[in-house]
């Protein structure tokens, strides 16, 4: 699951082109960082399951943004 938290400041990406990414957060360089697209930091992809239990893998462009919760 790509995490894009312009909340909370920081991006996290598991599957970047040289493995996982985090951007921002409590350890990030520039404390004025608002969280990037994951597409912007890297992403090239994920894992979906779908309904029957199987699991596919959809590149970044095929990827739509989904609201996980609100502040």
């Amino acid at each position: 699951m790509n995490d894009w938290s312009p909340g909370y400041g920081q991006t996290f990406v598991p599957h970047g082109n040289a493995g996982p990414v985090m951007e921002g957060g409590v350890n990030a360089a520039n404390p004025n960082v608002s969280g990037a697209n994951p597409a912007a930091i890297g992403a090239v992809g994920g894992n979906v399951g779908l309904l029957d239990g199987s699991v596919s893998w959809k590149s970044i462009s095929q990827m739509r943004i989904y609201r996980g919760s609100q502040q």
